[in-house]
C-alpha cells in the first residue's frame, strides 16, 4: 500500500482543559508511541486533514508518513476516539512501525459480486466486516475481497474458507462467519403461517367437535 502523508505538531500542554481549547482552534490532540519512540509524544493534527483521512481512507490498514518535529516516521493509526453526540474525532493514537517487523492490523472485508440467493430475494448478511491479521508493514493489504456470486439462500462463507496468502497470519477465529445469505422475509412469513396452521387440530373423519358442557345445575 502506498503511504499517505500526515503532518503533526508536538504539543507541550496536556490535560482536558488544553485539549478542549485545542479542538476549538481546529486541532485534534493525539499520542504517538511505539518501539522506535523513546517515550510517547503528545501531538496535534489539523482537524480537516484528519476528517478527510477518516472518511476517505481505510485508515486502519494505511501506512502514514508522519511529519513531526522535523522528522518523518512511518506510522499506523491504532485508535480513533469520537464524540458520540457530535460524531466528531476528538483524539488519535498513532503507532510507529518498524520495517521488517510484523505487526497486528485490522483489515476491512469487501464483498464482490451479486449472489444467486440475493437475486431470488435472499438477504445478504455481512457479519464479519474486518479481520485481525499479523504481517510485515510492506505486506499490509488495503482490504480483503470475498466473492459471493455463487452463494445461495442459507449458504455462508467462514474465515477458514478463504485461501489467504501465507504471508498473512490470520488472528481472527477461523470459524467466524464472514457473510451469510438469509432466507427472504416473504418465505419466513409463509413458513410462520404454515406452522401456525399446523397447530390447529381439525376433527378426524367421522368426528364432530363436542359442544362445551354446561356444568351449572
Amino acid at each position: 500500500m502506498i503511504a499517505k502523508e500526515i503532518e503533526g505538531k508536538i504539543r507541550k500542554d496536556i490535560g482536558k482543559r488544553y485539549a478542549k481549547r485545542m479542538r476549538k482552534e481546529g486541532r485534534i490532540p493525539g499520542i504517538f508511541y511505539g518501539q522506535e519512540i523513546e517515550k510517547p509524544i503528545s501531538v496535534s493534527f489539523d482537524e480537516k486533514d484528519i476528517n478527510r483521512i477518516i472518511t476517505k481512507l481505510e485508515w486502519e490498514s494505511t501506512i502514514f508518513n508522519l511529519k513531526l518535529g522535523g522528522k518523518t516516521y512511518e506510522a499506523l493509526i491504532k485508535e480513533v476516539i469520537y464524540n458520540t453526540y457530535k460524531n466528531a474525532v476528538i483524539h488519535l493514537d498513532l503507532y510507529a512501525i518498524k520495517r521488517g517487523q510484523k505487526l497486528e492490523v485490522k483489515i476491512p472485508i469487501v464483498l464482490l459480486g451479486e449472489s444467486v440467493g440475493a437475486k431470488t430475494g435472499g438477504v445478504i448478511e455481512h457479519i464479519t466486516k474486518e479481520l485481525l491479521i499479523k504481517c510485515l508493514p510492506v505486506d499490509i493489504p488495503e482490504h480483503f475481497s470475498v466473492d459471493i456470486t455463487n452463494l445461495d439462500v442459507n449458504d455462508y462463507i467462514k474465515v477458514k474458507d478463504i485461501p489467504f496468502d501465507n504471508k498473512y497470519d490470520i488472528l481472527s477465529s477461523q470459524d467466524e462467519t464472514i457473510v451469510h445469505i438469509g432466507v427472504p422475509s416473504s418465505l419466513k412469513a409463509e413458513k410462520t403461517e404454515e406452522e401456525e396452521e399446523g397447530l390447529i387440530e381439525e376433527p378426524g373423519e367421522g368426528e364432530e367437535a363436542s359442544p362445551e358442557e354446561d356444568t351449572k345445575k
